[in-house]
């Protein structure tokens, strides 16, 4: 059902742990359609791990999940089938000690907005980001930064972007993934996603 403007699920956490539709790890979901004026799906914590399982979201005026900590434990995000967002799809932002996993089949994001956004701060650990089918988005597709000791890595099947990567102080791209941290970078694209349109740099060694 319509939940108006305000956000579909809000959870905050100063000290345990958020989860949204998961269980056993992320291998439940009870969360059916989310149809929203707000944020889909927004989490924020202090403390311990985020758990999302989400099945289809639909954020008409926002973003499809929005989800930071600064805890101890990890990020972990699943869409089961689709986010189709005014603004971008998914926004992870991680400033604690764990590590971020998102995975996605379709996302569609509104105008000038991004795909899929993470950014993981320097006590991190790895950076994982997923999709098995099609994300789309006016600016970037998947927009990375990760300063962690573990790894970023990108698997996606395809990704497109209405803008070209023209400015190189804020390039538009498929794939903008920047690895600054102790581990490797690692981008894999299906059949569908143009090369020349995905940009790395990994200057973490």
């Amino acid at each position: 059902s319509k939940l108006g403007s305000a956000d579909g699920i809000y959870a905050n956490s100063g000290s345990g742990s958020i989860n949204i539709g998961a269980e056993n790890g992320l291998e439940a979901n009870r969360i059916g359609l989310i149809d929203t004026d707000g944020v889909g799906i927004k989490a924020v914590s202090a403390g311990g791990p985020i758990l999302i399982r989400a099945n289809q979201i639909l954020a008409n005026g926002s973003a499809g999940i929005e989800v930071s900590t600064t805890g101890a434990g990890d990020i972990s995000i699943a869409v089961d089938l689709d986010i189709n967002a005014a603004a971008a799809g998914v926004v992870a932002q991680n400033m604690g000690t764990g590590s971020t996993n998102i995975i996605g089949r379709t996302i569609a994001a509104g105008i000038n907005s991004i795909g899929i956004e993470a950014v993981n701060g320097a006590q991190t650990k790895s950076l994982t980001i997923t999709s098995t089918d099609d994300i789309f988005a006016n600016t970037i597709g998947i927009k990375a930064a990760h300063a962690g000791s573990g790894d970023l890595k990108i698997y996606v099947n395809d990704v497109e972007n209405e803008k070209s990567a023209s400015d190189p102080d804020n390039p538009y791209a498929a794939i903008h993934a920047i690895n600054t941290g102790g581990g490797d970078l690692v981008i894999e694209t299906g059949l569908g996603a143009d090369s020349q349109q995905v940009l790395g740099y990994d200057n973490g060694k």
